[in-house]
């Protein structure tokens, strides 16, 4: 076992995990609650479809439910035309995902120990099977390392995809790689130095999603 992979599931790691879930929970409620009434009436959805759930893979390869608020309009996509900016999303949709308010519903499963605050994108079955044809081997090494640890809501790739909203193969073959070494490495001063750069990610990501609208 990695050094890595001992962080990641340590009771160090854990109680991290449940102190941030709160943090997120608590301070980010107002937030979910304004991006839940904005995203009603910018997708014409009932309320009480504005939480999504949806079926992601996770530690061990086990099924779990995840919880977001919902950003696009219904419908299934291959991975590929579900970037930052689909079609589908709604005009301030767009806004809420580049913010990453959509996750904040995602501090349940933290606590219910199926996601990390930080750690690999925990990704549909589906989205599986096209990471395998882009590149088996790396594919077989990166389900291998994802399925040692849980997911997480920030993912080690996540500034790399809010970069590359047309999500090419080299992206995804580039992601894969990111999660392989953050399994094998990660440390509480790598899981620091990662939240440090979100926020510089985000804005870019806001500015990327302003200019998307305006096209």
């Amino acid at each position: 076992m990695s050094k890595g992979v001992e962080y990641l599931n340590g009771p160090f790691k854990r109680g991290l995990d449940i102190l941030g879930a709160m943090a997120l929970g608590g301070f980010g409620a107002p937030a979910a609650v304004i991006g839940a009434a904005v995203l009603k009436f910018d997708l014409g959805v009932p309320l009480k479809d504005i939480i999504y759930k949806q079926q992601r893979r996770g530690k061990g390869g086990e099924p779990f439910t995840i919880y977001k608020l919902m950003t696009m309009i219904p419908g299934e996509g291959p991975i590929e035309t579900r970037g930052a900016y689909d079609s589908r999303a709604g005009k301030h949709a767009l806004k809420i995902r580049a913010w990453g308010i959509d996750e904040i519903p995602q501090a349940w499963n933290i606590l219910g120990g199926d996601l990390s605050l930080i750690g690999p994108r925990a990704l549909l079955e589906r989205d599986h099977d096209m990471l395998k044809q882009i590149d088996p081997a790396l594919f077989k090494d990166w389900q291998e390392a994802c399925d040692q640890v849980r997911g997480g809501v920030y993912a080690p790739s996540q500034n790399l995809r809010r970069a590359h909203p047309e999500h090419t193969n080299e992206m995804w073959a580039e992601c894969m790689r990111l999660d392989i070494t953050y399994v094998e490495t990660a440390t509480f001063g790598g899981d620091v130095d990662l939240m440090l750069s979100a926020p510089g990610a985000i804005a870019r990501a806001v500015r990327a999603g302003r200019a998307a609208t305006e096209q």
